[in-house]
């Protein structure tokens, strides 16, 4: 059952995904796909929106994968799936910030499924392009009017669905 969360608020995940136990019983896995875009030159970025980015593209991974790991452990298996970026693979012009969570994210998956394989959690980074969302409201770019340009949601969707099934 899908279920939004203020990834944001680092503070208050650990109450959230009690909540979620005590809703649910049981928890199989994590499709964590938060991200934000602050695209610019490293100067003009104020040390608060640093924060929010490596907070919401990055922190906010770990944070949950930290409450949710143990449980898989105990269940003896699940997913986490995590929605990366193309930018976790090359960096680019006015991308510092946006590379660095996402490069940061695909070292922490590496880490994190060299853990956990044992015991039967499986861990998937997928790193798309430019996906077609509301990721790109607040941008001054976007990835081209031409739908060629983009990956539609629904194919990203689907993607997780076969990694879930496989």
């Amino acid at each position: 059952k899908p279920h939004v969360i203020d990834l944001a608020d680092l503070k208050n995940l650990p109450k959230r995904f009690t909540g979620l136990l005590e809703k649910y019983g049981q928890i199989s896995g994590l499709i964590s796909c938060a991200g934000i875009g602050n695209f610019g030159s490293i100067e003009n970025f104020s040390l608060m929106q640093i924060e929010e980015s490596l907070r919401i593209n990055l922190l906010s991974h770990i944070v949950l994968t930290r409450y949710l790991v143990p449980l898989l452990k105990k269940q003896h298996g699940g997913n986490l799936i995590y929605i990366g970026a193309e930018a976790a693979l090359e960096g680019g012009k006015q991308g510092s910030l946006y590379s660095a969570a996402k490069f940061g994210l695909r070292g922490f998956t590496q880490s994190i499924r060299a853990e956990v394989a044992h015991k039967n959690i499986r861990v998937i980074l997928i790193n798309p392009g430019m996906v077609r969302t509301s990721f790109f409201d607040k941008l001054h770019f976007e990835p081209g009017s031409n739908e060629q340009n983009t990956i539609p949601v629904d194919d990203i969707a689907k993607v997780v669905i076969n990694v879930i099934e496989m």
